[in-house]
């Protein structure tokens, strides 16, 4: 549920007061007599005080009818947006506050009025998309609160291989995002390979999304920017949940008024218990031929820890850390063979930050460190029946093992003006250093061989940006520049960034963007074992030869129309790549292991409605969007079709109230994803036997349909306790769509067989909330 604030007011003389008197969201949760002290952080922040008339507001029409534990307000600045309430009423409620400086003058404001509204997506600004966790989601049939599962949902974002957080944006692979949780850079985005978002519920309080028109500030990407942000001074109370796949926990905390703390805890359930989801998802992700001859072993966690310290008023010091760990082993015993194949991935990074205010600017200096670690294993052991002991002997084994790693450490300076209706200003100044390293070892016991490689490369880049924002009558506009120093390529980026907003009435905004980006690291696909193949996702840095710079440049035009019951946002890009590789945007061709110079380009159509009236929310999206490819070498240099492109994807999704039940359900139809079929082989002396392709990307996958459900119950009358029984099917109907489509060779056959792979299978998920309210 929402909160549309209006505000009528005596007088305003401060900037910082014209800025509240735009919106000040007010989330309700506890208890009444808590107003004032829960107030006290936005005090501290925006160094204002508030007060309010609890014997007018107990007189006014319907503030008698909510329950006594309803209003606890937190209050924080952010433009345009809508925050949650807890109640689904349509009741108007009136409130009559009091807001005073710290210099001690009082400014009343006569009424505030509060709507209550139905969850649903919000829109601060054309063009970015708001969500605002647990309560603001778009796929409520997600299980539970899945950030990137409500991602995906949003028009002009693919994933078209059903892996969370493999989000392809405008066109652009998932290694070309920059994804952040407090500031500091992730990398990896999911759990069991693709199967659930790597951060809990309670890691994020909030997150944006932006496709397009993207400030200076941000770089070193050349795709989407999604920010997840930590709230520590604005946590409702803890909350624990059980489910079929895991444990999670929330633990918020407050020492004194300066001192606020929340921790996120998550880990699966041990493998042996294999639950449903548990086989579906490692079934899906990892599939294995002789289930009756195999032993897996899988798990993950992911912790966390945000807290904020408010030396003074002006003053507040952040600090940030996590640490997210997967892994998964198989063990196939065979005749005379067996096999161990095994993965690791870790991620862990800390941050902090220093945050002043002074009267006319403020400034944030922020330093982070982050490591993101992926091993594979493979071994493979002969096998030797001893008659004596009557079990198998190893008589000899190879072993291969790689390791991947990115170590990164950044540093950023940034001054700003005051939030300002009118006038915004931003200058700064970003240090980043990556380090990639690749260690490569393989051994045989029997011929006595070892091969021993490690490659590293180590990245720096210097970047200076500014912008300004300006809104004059019915024109906003901003225009940011920013230039990133490539150090170890001697090359210099100049990034222009423009994006004009027209209010054409109170409820239609058009715009437009253009926007110049550039990165220097890439995702490929490293190969380890047959099992494993897909999931292997490598890092390589740019060096100016074998991996060039990446750069884009995209414009964009849309229109909005936003009211408190419904939202309409349609949206047109272009967009262009320069220096790519096939493995990103090409065809999947095994035998093909180089990067390929060249150029892509994408463009389409984003539409996305929702309407959200008292008891109930709809909403749907459409994509439409074409790739191609022109590479150096590949069919001698004439385009062909991305292969990761849906061409037109349509969501519907709903979610319906009464009472303490309500039902979420969410489908999604895809088609145009095209393939590569060979239509021959050769023999190669180096690699055996090649495929020989006569149309690259010439085919296209069968329609993709799925249909998730979910349902949540809410019993018992406490007032200090919430208690939530949640429960979904996820692809309900069955459908087998077919995600991706390989083919290999069978030399004896002297035939080229089809490897389908297909949708995840019909899942149930059971889980138990328990929060304070």
């Amino acid at each position: 549920m929402y909160l549309n604030i209006k505000f009528y007011c005596n007088q305003l003389n401060s900037t910082l007061l014209r800025c509240l008197v735009l919106l000040l969201p007010l989330g309700l949760y506890g208890q009444s007599s808590s107003l004032t002290s829960t107030l006290k952080s936005a005090e501290l922040k925006y160094g204002v005080q508030y007060n309010y008339n609890a014997s007018l507001a107990a007189q006014k029409q319907g503030w008698n009818d909510l329950p006594a534990q309803v209003v606890d307000f937190h209050a924080q600045i952010r433009e345009r947006a809508l925050l949650d309430v807890l109640e689904s009423s349509p009741k108007v409620f009136v409130l009559a506050p009091m807001i005073t400086e710290t210099s001690g003058s009082a400014i009343e404001l006569e009424e505030v009025e509060v709507f209550f509204q139905q969850p649903g997506l919000a829109q601060p600004v054309p063009g970015k998309f708001l969500f605002q966790a647990p309560n603001t989601q778009l796929n409520l049939a997600a299980t539970p609160f899945d950030i990137f599962q409500n991602i995906v949902q949003l028009p002009g974002i693919q994933s078209p291989d059903e892996q969370v957080g493999g989000l392809y944006i405008h066109g652009g692979t998932p290694d070309q995002n920059l994804v952040t949780w407090n500031g500091i850079r992730i990398y990896q985005m999911s759990h069991v390979y693709g199967g659930l978002s790597s951060l809990s519920t309670h890691t994020i309080q909030q997150a944006t999304v932006e496709k397009a028109g993207i400030d200076a500030r941000w770089g070193q990407h050349t795709g989407g920017l999604i920010q997840l942000v930590s709230q520590p001074e604005y946590h409702p109370g803890w909350s624990a949940r059980l489910g079929l796949l895991d444990v999670d926990l929330g633990i918020p905390l407050s020492i004194g008024s300066s001192f606020d703390l929340v921790m996120g805890l998550r880990k699966s359930l041990p493998a042996k218990w294999d639950t449903p989801p548990m086989e579906v998802i490692s079934g899906h992700y990892l599939p294995v031929t002789s289930p009756g001859m195999n032993n897996k072993d899988w798990g993950y966690h992911d912790y966390s820890v945000s807290a904020v310290y408010r030396a003074q008023k002006a003053h507040q010091f952040r600090a940030h850390a996590f640490d997210l760990r997967d892994q998964f082993s198989l063990t196939q015993v065979q005749s005379q063979f067996s096999t161990l194949e095994q993965t690791e991935q870790e991620s862990s990074a800390y941050g902090l930050s220093w945050q002043a205010q002074w009267p006319n600017f403020a400034m944030q200096t922020q330093w982070s460190k982050s490591e993101v670690t992926l091993e594979m294993h493979e071994k493979l052991d002969q096998l030797q029946w001893d008659e004596e002991d009557g079990e198998f002997d190893l008589e000899g084994f190879s072993k291969a093992d790689k390791i991947n790693k990115i170590q990164e450490t950044e540093a950023a300076w940034t001054i700003n003006s005051l939030p300002d209706p009118h006038l915004n200003w931003r200058i700064g100044y970003q240090w980043n250093l990556k380090k990639i390293g690749l260690n490569t070892y393989s051994e045989q016991e029997l011929t006595d061989t070892e091969l021993f490689d490690y490659s590293s490369n180590k990245l720096i880049t210097h970047a200076f940006f500014a912008s300004l924002n300006n809104r004059v009558s019915i024109f906003s506009f901003s225009a940011g520049l920013r230039y990133n120093q490539y150090s170890n390529l001697g090359v210099g980026r100049l990034e222009p960034r423009l994006k004009l907003d027209m209010a054409l009435s109170p409820s239609l905004t058009a715009y437009a963007s253009f926007e110049k980006k550039s990165q220097n690291i890439f995702q490929t696909h490293e190969e380890i074992s047959p099992s494993l193949e897909d999931k292997n996702n490598m890092w390589v840095g740019a060096d100016g030869g074998y991996f060039p710079l990446l750069m884009t440049q995209q414009k964009s035009f849309g229109a909005q129309i936003h009211h408190k019951e419904y939202l309409l946002d349609v949206n047109y890009f272009q967009k262009h790549w320069d220096q790519l590789s096939s493995f990103n945007y090409g065809y999947l061709d095994p035998n093909d292991q180089d990067f390929h110079i060249g150029q892509s380009e994408a463009s389409g159509f984003n539409l996305f409605g929702q309407y959200k009236p008292s008891s109930w929310v709809v909403w749907g999206s459409w994509s439409h969007i074409v790739g191609n490819n022109q590479f150096v070498g590949l069919k001698n240099g004439s385009p062909f079709p991305n292969n990761n492109t849906q061409k037109n994807t349509l969501v519907f999704g709903g979610s319906w109230h009464k009472n303490r039940f309500s039902v979420h359900n969410l489908f999604r139809m895809a088609s145009g994803r095209p393939y590569s079929r060979p239509d021959s082989v050769v023999e190669d002396p180096e690699l055996g036997h090649r495929f020989v392709y006569q149309n690259l990307n010439g085919e296209t996958l069968p329609n993709y349909r799925r249909w998730d459900l979910s349902a949540t119950y809410r019993w018992g009358e406490d007032h200090v306790w919430q208690k939530k029984l949640i429960c979904s099917w996820q692809n309900i109907t069955a459908e087998k769509n077919i995600l991706q489509r390989k083919h290999i060779y069978q030399p004896e056959l002297d035939k080229i067989n089809v490897l389908n792979y297909y949708s995840v299978a019909p899942t149930f998920y059971l889980s138990l909330m328990l929060s304070t309210k």
